[in-house]
């Protein structure tokens, strides 16, 4: 029987074992500069979508693998710029679906 949990939110340790995995596969520099880049989005806090932020970074990770580009050519050369751009897309991404249920559910409520 799948948990209340599992259904409301998903399998947040399979999603996260799913990272670790791609983190792993990554060359040394890459997988140290991934998880500098996690400590930084935990400290401004950007919980609530993080696994976005983190998929979205090994994504360019490892497109600039395969296009044989080495790490600054993919971050450049404010790593915390990188990652805000992340940041802030998701943030946004969030705000709209946040934004849009409440004034559903206020018309719900008003309308109902």
């Amino acid at each position: 029987m799948i948990s209340l949990k599992k259904l409301i939110i998903g399998d947040t340790d399979v999603d996260y074992k799913n990272i670790k995995l791609r983190v792993n596969s990554l060359p040394k520099n890459f997988r140290y500069a991934f998880k500098q880049m996690q400590k930084y989005i935990f400290t401004i806090g950007a919980m609530g979508y993080e696994k976005e932020i983190f998929n979205n970074i090994l994504d360019c990770f490892e497109e600039g693998i395969s296009l044989n580009k080495n790490l600054k050519e993919i971050i450049g050369d404010s790593p915390s710029s990188f990652c805000n751009k992340f940041i802030d897309v998701n943030r946004e991404e969030h705000k709209k679906i946040m934004n849009n249920e409440v004034l559903e559910g206020v018309m719900k409520i008003y309308n109902g």
